[in-house]
């Protein structure tokens, strides 16, 4: 789908190429914070980062509107350790950081 022309998408499926860009951009703007000397231009890419994280909120409510079975996955309880990696099992490799 990463092909696929915004105008070619509905309605959910524009929001979730919404939402993946804004936490691309949370990503980005977070890591321009770390690596800022100037405390002044930290302030500013951890305020846009903020403003992102809104967007984020945002695209997630109408997300959760649109498509009632995602919804159904917000709502869902998970039991504890559910996100524990089962015994003697590794953990899988970081994929590769592509530019």
């Amino acid at each position: 789908m990463a092909g696929t022309p915004d105008s070619d998408l509905d309605d959910v499926a524009r929001i979730r190429r919404v939402l993946a860009r804004e936490l691309e951009t949370i990503n980005e703007y977070e890591a321009f914070a770390r690596a800022s000397s100037s405390p002044e231009v930290r302030a500013f890419f951890l305020h846009l980062a903020a403003e992102e994280k809104e967007h984020v909120s945002e695209a997630v409510h109408m997300l959760r509107m649109l498509d009632t079975g995602q919804d159904t996955h917000f709502t869902k309880p998970f039991v504890p350790g559910h996100f524990e990696s089962v015994a003697g099992a590794e953990a899988p490799a970081a994929p590769a950081h592509v530019a």
